[in-house]
């Protein structure tokens, strides 16, 4: 007879939880994980790499610096992934990093920072990455130069400690779970020893602060493993497991509800892709990303800079501000979910959907036969990163218009300059990237007799 409520996976098993994220007992579950993914799963780390150019050194927690390392040298290290907040009380300065490399006394460390130097210490790694300590924040070549090489910083750590719970730095990272969600025995059940609890959330909708941020996406995906500190428990994420304390979790959820896809840049996968597995892979991941939040509109390319270069590692592909050389036509085709009034964000070329400052989605439900081919195209760095932030770009595409009469997204047209005035970049209701794209497919709706114009457009 089936049960009136939900079935426990297979591999589901309620275990009891910790109660205490900096618990021993907590730290015996991470290390067991970890034991877990160093022996069995190829996303394992190695155990020396090559260091970022700064790391906090952590082995005498009783004298914490900024080691600023040397050519070549290895070492294994921790990162620590953060909501900044809108005060930042300690930060690594052109006026204070002389300092900072002496000595940081631990009264000056907020307290996220301070638990992730001790997380770091009681899985006896020597070194903490940390983004505001070990780049220089007032320098913008200094951000440029390090925000260009998050690839290898995430992907070649030891683990990556996230404070997913804490708003600011000057929250906690280890906290005590309500009691409501540890086992408490059932006096009707006493002699058989049933106990029960609160269903745990595990992270849905906005329980989690940290992975409602953008930046946060591609620390996640670059990461080989992460560990979550949330209200009730530990999560842990890697590429090839995501489990937590209780034992029940089946995906840590972004925003909006939606299932995360922990190895969507994972290398072994990666290497097998095909083309069109590839374009899928990027839009679900551009569609994930431009949901999240920046609190700087010019962070729009950069924060997701490091997923792209490592994309483009694998498949060779030319970056062009958030879309592909080499798909570019279907590229194109991008449309905002959002109906409302939404700001556009300078710099950034019109057919990038990074120029919208809102949710975007890729359209893939229609069979579709290109009929435009790539003239030009290119972008204009504003620094020496191709994957960061752009100045402007432009697309050259020869391809053929519809009649006027001809449907073009979903709206029928008498204006016999309607197609010419999207080409031109003039047509403002509708996004651009969309109608371009839309210009340049055949849908198998469309009437096709009279696709006999052929134009070369600049956009």
């Amino acid at each position: 007879m089936p049960v009136p409520w939900a079935t426990a996976a297979q591999s589901e098993k309620p275990t009891p939880i910790s109660g205490y994220t900096g618990s021993e007992m907590a730290f015996a579950t991470l290390r067991k994980w970890i034991d877990t993914c160093d022996r069995k799963h190829a996303c394992r780390p190695q155990s020396s790499s090559l260091l970022p150019a700064r790391v906090l050194c952590i082995r005498d927690t009783g004298r914490i610096f900024l080691h600023c390392t040397k050519p070549g040298e290895t070492g294994s290290y921790a990162c620590l992934s953060h909501c900044w907040g809108a005060y930042q009380p300690l930060r690594t300065t052109t006026a204070n990093i002389a300092s900072h490399q002496s000595a940081i006394h631990e009264d000056a460390l907020p307290p996220v920072f301070l638990q992730a130097i001790s997380v770091a210490a009681r899985l006896h790694i020597p070194y903490l990455w940390i983004d505001s300590l070990c780049i220089i924040q007032d320098s913008e070549s200094d951000w440029q130069m390090q925000s260009a090489l998050m690839v290898d910083i995430y992907a070649n750590s030891i683990i990556t400690i996230s404070a997913a719970l804490a708003t600011c730095d000057l929250d906690a990272l280890f906290v005590r779970s309500p009691q409501y969600n540890q086992f408490i025995p059932l006096e009707a059940g006493a002699s058989l020893g049933i106990s029960a609890r609160a269903t745990l959330k595990h992270g849905t909708g906005t329980s989690l602060p940290l992975l409602s941020r953008a930046w946060v996406l591609q620390e996640r995906l670059l990461s080989p493993r992460v560990v979550h500190f949330t209200w009730e428990e530990l999560i842990w994420e890697c590429m090839e497991q995501t489990t937590c304390e209780c034992g029940c979790i089946r995906s840590l959820w972004s925003p909006n509800f939606v299932p995360f896809d922990k190895n969507l840049l994972f290398d072994k996968i990666l290497r097998h892709d095909s083309k069109m597995e590839s374009k899928e892979r990027w839009y679900r991941l551009v569609e994930e990303y431009s949901r999240l939040q920046l609190t700087l509109d010019r962070d729009r390319l950069p924060a997701i800079s490091g997923a792209a270069r490592r994309l483009s590692e694998f498949t060779g592909y030319t970056y062009l501000a958030g879309l592909w050389k080499e798909t570019l036509i279907s590229d194109l085709l991008w449309e905002r979910k959002s109906r409302f009034a939404i700001r556009q964000l300078d710099l950034i070329p019109s057919w990038s959907w990074a120029k919208l400052g809102c949710e975007v989605e890729f359209d893939r439900s229609m069979s579709m036969q290109e009929l435009a081919t790539v003239i030009t195209a290119s972008c204009d760095s504003s620094g020496h990163d191709a994957f960061g932030e752009v100045t402007g770009g432009r697309i050259q595409l020869s391809t053929v218009v519809q009649p006027p009469s001809a449907v073009i997204a979903g709206a029928k047209t008498n204006d016999e300059n309607a197609s010419f005035q999207i080409a031109s970049d003039n047509y403002s209701d509708k996004d651009t990237g969309s109608l371009c794209a839309r210009m340049a497919i055949r849908r198998q709706v469309y009437a096709t007799e009279s696709d006999d114009e052929d134009i070369s457009s600049g956009i």
